[in-house]
């Protein structure tokens, strides 16, 4: 699971998934924040702002607000899908 801020190219935080898909974020700012799902995506990679931003429209927005608890549902990348968007940037 990763989560960025589409205004901030160095923040960036992970979280691994439960056996059921469940996951916990801490101390995150008020803001706006996209966070995805990665099938099978090199950490190298995901670490790259210009990586991520190439799927800012495909995961799933999230605006915090202060003291907010959200549960969004999380958009899975394909592997394909994310190793196709890697081959461009190389």
């Amino acid at each position: 699971m990763t989560l960025w801020s589409p205004g901030d190219p160095d923040l960036l935080k992970t979280a691994n998934t439960g056996q059921n898909g469940a996951f916990k974020m801490q101390n995150l700012a008020p803001g706006e924040y996209r966070i995805a799902a990665w099938e099978d995506a090199e950490f190298g990679l995901l670490q790259d702002p210009d990586f991520r931003a190439r799927f800012d429209a495909k995961a799933t927005p999230l605006e915090l607000a202060e003291n907010a608890h959200e549960t969004p549902e999380v958009k899975l990348i394909a592997k394909e899908e994310s190793d196709a968007e890697a081959e461009k940037i190389k």
